[in-house]
């Protein structure tokens, strides 16, 4: 009996770690709400095939992305704050994103979020604008940490 007993104790908490484990982050309006800090940003641009900017910056002390319940994000970023809404939502191959429209904008920055956990998510978005003979891409890179 005590045995049975130690072995029915054994696998639950062995069924609890794993199901702990197997369940994911998900991107929600809860999840985000509250102070984010900026810990790394980078942004590169390359035109054609020849990477023109391709700046990182580490150890951004006092930036910050403040997301509301009211759909408002406020951040401070560089020297430089600003105020916009944000949303949540899936891309057509079910990643997470989020969009920013900033006020007086009709288009809305989306970003994939590319990693999650519980205390850290980062941001990325890739868009290109082709004209005759040049090619430009621009990327962004944000992790932001709690």
């Amino acid at each position: 009996m005590k045995k049975s007993l130690m072995a029915l104790a054994t696998s639950l908490t062995i069924t609890a770690a794993c199901s702990k484990k197997d369940n994911p982050i998900k991107l929600s309006k809860e999840f985000l709400l509250g102070k984010w800090n900026l810990t790394f940003s980078s942004f590169k641009k390359t035109v054609n095939t020849t990477v023109e900017t391709d700046t990182i910056y580490k150890n951004l002390a006092g930036n910050y992305y403040d997301f509301k319940a009211n759909d408002t994000v406020y951040s401070l970023i560089m020297g430089d704050y600003d105020t916009a809404y944000y949303s949540i939502g899936k891309s057509l191959t079910g990643e997470d994103q989020i969009s920013f429209t900033h006020i007086g904008d009709a288009k809305a920055d989306i970003l994939n979020i590319i990693q999650i956990s519980k205390n850290q998510f980062t941001i990325y978005q890739k868009t290109s604008n082709a004209s005759p003979g040049s090619n430009v891409t621009y990327e962004i890179k944000n992790i932001l940490s709690r």
